[in-house]
């Protein structure tokens, strides 16, 4: 019973190290409109990456592009919707810019006032 708890919370851990947050995301496209298949993000100006769009339990989409991998540093992001229209070709919205700024990682400061207690 021991190990099948362990392998329970060590399956939770992985799926949590798997999506790691923040994300990029944006409004949602209502269902009721076009919505997006996915969308192309340029990262500091280098060739789009596709994301696929989100599909959300109302129906709607919206981005959901997973930054917490990256390295400290700051980013400039590109992001636009793209719709395919199979045989007919893509249609792309306008890019819009993101800047975006992760942190490096800090320790904590020094113990202070160390003594032993009795």
């Amino acid at each position: 019973m021991r190990s099948f708890i362990l392998s329970i919370f060590l399956v939770l851990v992985s799926v949590s190290v798997l999506w790691a947050a923040p994300f990029l995301v944006c409004d949602e496209y209502p269902s009721s409109g076009v919505m997006p298949d996915w969308f192309n993000i340029k990262i500091n100006g280098a060739a789009p990456i596709q994301s696929p769009a989100e599909a959300l339990a109302n129906g709607n989409r919206r981005l959901h592009y997973d930054v917490g991998s990256y390295a400290p540093g700051t980013y400039h992001l590109d992001v636009s919707a793209v719709k395919d229209y199979g045989a007919e070709g893509v249609a792309e919205s306008a890019y819009v810019p993101f800047d975006y700024v992760k942190p490096a990682k800090t320790s904590p400061s020094q113990p202070a006032h160390i003594k032993l207690e009795p």
